[in-house]
């Protein structure tokens, strides 16, 4: 279950955190997914999305910042790079959509951790 969570200023529209946030579980598990290691299988809905706006203390912060914290496994972890490029490609198409002159920074995180619903 990878988390995404997108930091943004308030100067930004609503629509564009909104489509972001809309587009990102589909970008982030086509880049995560691993297709020879059941455990590291994803899809859309196995992301969780969730958007922070950033306070007036933030200090040399992007616009717009997408954290992802993900479990790590082999053929995630070999291809961090690549993986990492694929989901910048899936967010500039997204920011193709609007008229912003805007950085958009993109960590991927992958992370030993254990999840359970409850």
């Amino acid at each position: 279950m990878p988390l995404v969570v997108i930091r943004y200023q308030a100067s930004l529209p609503d629509s564009f955190v909104r489509a972001l946030a809309t587009k990102l579980p589909e970008i982030v598990a086509s880049a995560l997914h691993v297709e020879d290691d059941p455990e590291a299988h994803l899809s859309a809905h196995h992301v969780m999305v969730d958007a922070q706006l950033l306070c007036s203390f933030a200090v040399n912060a992007n616009a717009c910042d997408i954290l992802i914290d993900a479990n790590e496994y082999p053929g995630r972890l070999f291809t961090i790079d690549d993986r990492r490029h694929v989901i910048a490609e899936g967010i500039r198409t997204v920011l193709a959509d609007y008229d912003l002159d805007i950085t958009c920074g993109v960590w991927v995180r992958l992370v030993r951790g254990s999840y359970e619903e409850v």
